[in-house]
């Protein structure tokens, strides 16, 4: 069932130091752990000394750790105190391991490369998951909604998710009943992809026999930023709102009640960062948040969305980034100032205006969509922006001419020049663990 991830030696200090695993509840108290904002500070710091990498901490002696970090005694000794664990910590990894459970770190290649994209130094130091972890380089929709939702809504969520599953993307939630529940399960029997962001109780998930199924069949990858056993809390439902918004290309609110609740609180948080793309459900009977939603800046949905979704999600996420708007101000001021009319005759121009170069404007959203995908080809390309093949084939060579893309033949197929690949901001690239 389980995809084994091989740790390294940075991994597994990561793991001693930042993780309460292989530590008794009683002893708790003993050992100081390393939270996320002193994490980044020393993962800075260790970059900046001879030691270079934390699985150094491995091989080196304190009287090391005191030159090269300048500490004192007791920081020393908080370390030592945490490395201490290393046969414990393997124990434990072997039993969650048996349990169908893997851990991984920022350090890893496998990480999620969005979280450290869009979350920046916010991004979860340690995952735990089961299922197979490639499942987050594909495109996603997070869906966030009420656990009470009412029967529209929930149809609205079920076709959507199936919709999402028909046209490639996988559906990413929060495993809660109402909204969650009804998207991962029809994604799952629609035979689709499902990612569930789990805040507890990732070991008792991992033992219902309705998803090990899904597990098995590589369909269905559970990720938690907590350990295994955390249970729930009211802190940890809302932390990992963010985790769930950051794997998505897209996110859909289907249902939320105006200023309170998880929903309410992770569709703001995403609006607030800008993240990823906010719609919502619009109609007449749609709660009250859902409008209040809309009038902060979401993009209403409604049925018509499911006839052809990517293409919809990518056109609604142009208007969602303020290009549509860009465009249709910058007609309406030419029509002002006399430079051209709408009518039914021939145009008449007697001024031509500076017309950007297309090509500029699509590149950020192709090297966008190929960071996140080894090698595309120009018909995947064209559909995604909804352009002409022909003309995606001349962007395409464009970019090759300039160095910005390799293609390879048989099939033709496009990737980015390594090294062009600067979406993964300048804290995934100098901050690796």
């Amino acid at each position: 069932m389980n995809n084994i991830i091989p740790l390294s030696a940075d991994s597994h200090t990561t793991l001693l130091l930042c993780s309460n695993m292989a530590i008794p509840k009683t002893m708790a108290n003993e050992y100081q752990l390393f939270g996320l904002t002193e994490w980044n500070e020393l993962a800075r710091k260790i970059t900046s000394t001879s030691l270079e990498r934390p699985g150094t901490f491995l091989t080196s002696e304190p009287e090391d750790w005191r030159r090269e970090m300048g500490w004192n005694s007791a920081q020393s000794d908080r370390v030592l105190k945490l490395l201490s664990r290393r046969l414990n910590l393997a124990l434990e990894l072997k039993r969650f391991e048996d349990m169908g459970i893997w851990v991984t770190t920022r350090s890893e290649a496998v990480y999620p490369v969005r979280y450290k994209k869009l979350l920046r130094e916010k991004a979860p130091i340690i995952l735990y998951g089961s299922g197979d972890i490639s499942i987050v380089r594909n495109d996603g929709v997070a869906f966030a909604g009420s656990r009470d939702a009412d029967e529209e809504a929930i149809n609205f969520t079920r076709d959507l998710a199936r919709g999402c599953t028909r046209e490639g993307m996988a559906v990413i939630s929060g495993g809660a009943r109402g909204v969650d529940t009804a998207a991962e399960e029809a994604a799952v029997n629609e035979g689709g992809r499902v990612i569930s962001v789990l805040s507890c109780d990732l070991a008792k998930a991992v033992r219902k026999r309705l998803l090990r199924e899904a597990l098995l069949d590589h369909r269905l990858l559970l990720l938690s930023p907590y350990h295994p056993n955390a249970r729930f809390s009211a802190g940890t439902a809302m932390g990992r709102n963010k985790h769930i918004y950051a794997l998505a290309k897209w996110a859909v609110v289907v249902s939320a009640t105006e200023g309170r609740g998880g929903t309410w609180a992770g569709a703001m948080e995403n609006l607030k960062q800008r993240w990823v793309p906010l719609m919502v459900r619009k109609g007449d009977h749609v709660p009250s948040g859902n409008q209040a939603l809309i009038k902060s800046g979401a993009v209403g949905i409604d049925s018509s969305i499911l006839g052809n979704m990517r293409v919809s999600f990518n056109n609604l996420q142009n208007i969602e980034n303020g290009s549509w708007t860009n465009r249709q101000q910058a007609i309406l001021s030419l029509e002002n100032q006399g430079h051209y009319q709408v009518n039914e005759v021939p145009l008449k121009v007697d001024h031509i205006p500076d017309v950007p170069d297309l090509y500029n404007i699509v590149w950020g959203y192709l090297k966008e969509i190929l960071s996140h995908q080894e090698e595309c080809n120009v018909t995947m390309l064209a559909e995604t922006l909804n352009v002409q093949k022909k003309q995606m084939e001349i962007w395409m060579n464009r970019a090759v001419d300039e160095g910005k893309l390799i293609k390879m033949s048989h099939p033709v197929r496009y990737r980015l020049v390594s090294g062009d690949n600067d979406s993964c901001d300048s804290f995934s690239q100098q901050s690796l663990f």
